[in-house]
């Protein structure tokens, strides 16, 4: 419908009046009469539609419908049907129009809220839950005419709207649009050109209405000012360029706060000055600054991680772990400019790898080493399965210059020496893993176990755990668990999380235990694999031996095997020479666990010289003195405590029983009792 309604009075007059003629044959000065007065209506009407109008045009709605009531009134006194259903219509479209108003108020409320959240927001750079209130925003009043009505509205959504539906394409070429036109009238400005200068803010004027952000209008309106004052703004447009320039290059050097003042004195010197574009150009060289510096300082804090990381893996032997934060801390130094970390991180690198080969080398050596002089020695010992004898050997005039010619002096000297080069007995295994995360870090970690009595069963049996649990979030790789068992100790079961051991690991004889590796693979989060080892423990014998003026110390352990007699255990140690040669002195010292009582079956009839209790265990010292050809066996026999505490209360029943017979004079009973006691003694033994 049309809104105006003058539009439609000249053809709503000749459509009455031809109406009107129609009768003129009949009743013409009726008709006259009634011709007249509907133009009279008609001229009314006429002049009440401009005010109408006026009304309705300056927003003027109650006015309006006020007018248009009277028009019918008079439109329905001259019959005039198609002015009534037009002032109707109008009246109607007034309504839609004062809805139309509320509703703008409305969203006007609603988008004060809206903007101060969203510019909320924005400060923090949370564009998407910015985006998502604009979106509700929008959902809400899902008139968008309406809101692309409301100028602060449609600013606000065309930025939104710029950042999340990339509509930016359109908008850079009217930048570069606009751009170009800037240049030209700064162009024409130096040249003094008034007139062009004009015509390019006019052909800027034109487009700038479809520009969304505010800022290059009012940049543009600044413009109509420059014509007096160009000359000082290009002088500080050259201030700015080199302040940017410098700034830039003082970031480069990571010299944050000079490059800083060199912004912040340049924009403190512009305050107040029409030159957004460049201002913005600051902010933003001021934002890179700070951006900069926020990331040096992050990376700066990685690379003392990683430093401290490289020197605590390094402490710890932890080689692949250091090698790869030194790959990491690499690029790190690079980029925060420390070139002589870099260079020294470098070295590292190189040094580390090249230390590992030499320790793979060396380890591999010292093994092959170990395995032939465990060969060489087996005519003096017996190496069980699982164990490897450590040899050392010194001239005797380095280790206790001259000898006295007196065996047991002799003796005394090279017994000396066993407080300091006396076999180890551990409490604790070695627990290493090594495993990488989904970031490619390495990671190795190194734990001492306490090895611990199994208390309920026997107290010749001991326990201990390994266990590796992925504390990550993400699973981890190529995970390995390396454990060291101390050679003092005999590995009688080992389950894997709960499950029994089949088939052992891959293991290898070190210096310290043996070594066995377990290849666990990837390893789910918070997943976690625990390998349980029962123990038992080994007799630990140390000898010193002199030969040819070499002094050979061997350490070695010796399996404690179980009888069929429950509690009753054995350990057999023979010591052969068949060298060929006259051993000059030997002295063997066996370590006993404590948790034993011991009975000496070989050799017969003979004591061990030094018997003395230590934490580690009962020691027997053996000074054999000079030593053909031949073999000295030695066997223990071992009986756990408490069946020993068992015998004791039997045989103290028995005695108690044998006594009250005496004491009847019972002689044969009690005889009997006593042959009990003997026997269960001698059961107890052999």
């Amino acid at each position: 419908m049309n809104l105006n309604p003058n539009d439609n009075n000249k053809k709503n007059k000749n459509d009455e009046i031809d109406n009107d003629s129609s009768d003129s044959f009949n009743l013409k000065s009726e008709a006259d009469l009634e011709r007249n007065k509907k133009l009279r209506i008609l001229e009314k009407i006429d002049n009440k539609r401009i005010i109408q109008n006026n009304h309705y045009m300056i927003g003027e709605y109650n006015d309006a419908t006020k007018i248009a009531k009277e028009i019918i009134i008079l439109a329905r006194e001259a019959k005039l049907q198609s002015i009534i259903e037009e002032q109707e219509d109008l009246i109607k479209q007034i309504k839609l129009k004062i809805l139309e108003k509320k509703k703008i108020s409305k969203i006007k409320d609603s988008f004060r809220i809206l903007k101060i959240n969203y510019e909320k927001l924005m400060k923090n750079d949370n564009i998407v839950e910015a985006h998502n209130i604009v979106e509700q925003f929008k959902q809400k009043f899902d008139n968008i005419s309406i809101l692309k009505s409301i100028p602060e509205i449609k600013k606000l959504l065309s930025q939104e709207g710029e950042l999340w539906i990339k509509s930016m394409e359109q908008q850079d070429k009217i930048k570069k649009k606009l751009k170009s036109l800037d240049n030209q009238f700064h162009r024409f400005l130096n040249k003094n050109d008034i007139e062009n200068s004009n015509e390019t803010l006019k052909k800027a004027k034109k487009i700038l209405p479809e520009i969304f952000e505010e800022e290059y209008k009012i940049k543009w309106e600044t413009y109509e000012k420059e014509f007096q004052d160009h000359k000082r703004k290009i002088e500080l447009i050259d201030k700015i360029g080199k302040s940017i320039k410098e700034g830039l290059k003082l970031t480069q050097k990571f010299s944050f706060n000079e490059a800083l003042s060199k912004i912040d004195s340049i924009m403190e010197l512009i305050q107040g000055e029409d030159l957004l574009d460049y201002e913005d150009k600051l902010i933003k060289t001021r934002k890179e600054i700070i951006a900069a510096e926020i990331k040096y300082k992050k990376l700066y804090l990685e690379f003392a991680e990683w430093k401290s990381k490289i020197r605590l893996n390094q402490e710890k032997e932890f080689l692949n772990a250091a090698i790869w934060n030194c790959e990491c801390i690499i690029p790190i130094s690079q980029e925060i400019g420390m070139h002589e970390e870099e260079k020294k991180y470098k070295e590292l690198l190189e040094q580390l790898k090249k230390e590992i080969k030499e320790n793979e080398y060396a380890a591999l050596k010292e093994h092959d080493k170990f395995i032939e002089n465990a060969k060489e020695y087996e005519s003096l010992i017996k190496i069980d399965e699982d164990t490897l004898p450590l040899i050392e050997e010194f001239t005797v005039k380095a280790l206790l210059g001259n000898l006295s010619d007196d065996i047991q002096e002799k003796l005394e000297q090279v017994g000396s020496l066993l407080n300091e080069y006396r076999v180890e007995v551990k409490k604790e295994i070695t627990s290493r893993a090594i495993f990488t995360t989904t970031s490619g870090e390495i990671i190795e970690r190194e734990d001492m176990m306490e090895v611990r009595k199994i208390e309920e069963k026997v107290e010749s049996e001991y326990y201990v755990h390994s266990s590796l649990k992925n504390r990550l979030d993400d699973t981890i790789k190529d995970a390995v668990l390396i454990n060291l068992i101390p050679y003092n100790f005999e590995i009688s079961e080992i389950k894997y999380n709960e499950e029994p051991v089949q088939e052992l690991p891959e293991k290898n004889l070190k210096k310290d235990g043996l070594e066995l590796k377990w290849k666990i693979g990837n390893l789910a989060p918070k997943k976690r694999i625990e390998i349980s080892y029962n123990l038992r423990r080994r007799v630990s014998r140390t000898i010193i031996l002199i030969l040819n003026g070499q002094m050979k110390i061997i350490k070695t352990h010796s399996n404690i095997n179980k009888l069929q007699l429950e509690g009753l255990y054995e350990a057999k140690l023979p010591f052969t020479n068949l060298l060929g040669l006259e051993i000059d002195a030997v002295i063997i010292e066996d370590i006993i666990p404590l948790s034993f009582l011991h009975f000496i079956e070989e050799p017969k009839n003979l004591l061990p010289d030094i018997t003395t209790n230590l934490e580690i265990g009962k020691i027997f010292k053996w000074n054999v003195g000079t030593m053909k050809d031949g073999t000295l066996n030695y066997h223990y026999k071992f009986l756990e405590a408490s069946c020993f505490e068992e015998i004791k209360i039997n045989i103290n029943e028995l005695n108690k029983e044998g006594l009250q017979d005496l004491n009847k004079g019972n002689i044969i009973g009690a005889l009997a009792k006593y042959k009990e006691i003997r026997n269960l003694l001698l059961n107890n033994i052999r």
